[in-house]
């Protein structure tokens, strides 16, 4: 099962998070082709235009989808769409989670830094672990994920 959570941070900028998505690292950039189109003809927000598309992808959690709409006088778009897709296939994702011991230990490393608990998952994850993961913790990827990795301490 595929949970798809959006979120609109303003007017030219989705967040989309697919996790459960299937990620084969050799398809998917043809995969996400179709996801993308499948997303812009079900969002009415998405309009015609130039948008720039960042995905983060890990082969435990799924796939984020960052969109942001550019404002480019270069391109005249009427009725068409136009994407830029930078694809992260060893992206970083963390969840900040408040109870140390809410997965055990078996399923992720755990990290501390700036007083909070991150937990970054090593293995696939049961659907109730990530579930329980999912409603108890807030998603953390990209530079800050990289920086709490690198910087904080493994515990």
């Amino acid at each position: 099962m595929i949970y798809l959570v959006i979120k609109k941070t303003n007017s030219d900028e989705f967040t989309i998070i697919l996790n459960n998505y299937d990620v084969n690292i050799k398809e998917v950039k043809h995969n996400l082709k179709f996801t993308l189109k499948e997303i812009f003809l079900d969002l009415k927000e998405l309009s015609s235009g130039y948008y720039e598309v960042e995905a983060f992808i890990d082969k435990n959690y799924g796939m984020i989808l960052e969109i942001i709409k550019e404002d480019s006088g270069l391109f005249n778009l009427k009725e068409e769409v136009d994407l830029r897709i930078i694809i992260n296939k060893e992206a970083v994702f963390l969840f900040k989670v408040e109870d140390y011991f809410l997965l055990g230990n078996k399923d992720v490393n755990k990290y501390y830094f700036n007083d909070n608990f991150y937990y970054e998952l090593k293995d696939e994850i049961t659907t109730r672990n990530l579930a329980k993961l999912m409603e108890n913790s807030e998603l953390i990827y990209g530079d800050e994920a990289k920086c709490i990795r690198e910087y904080g301490k493994v515990v």
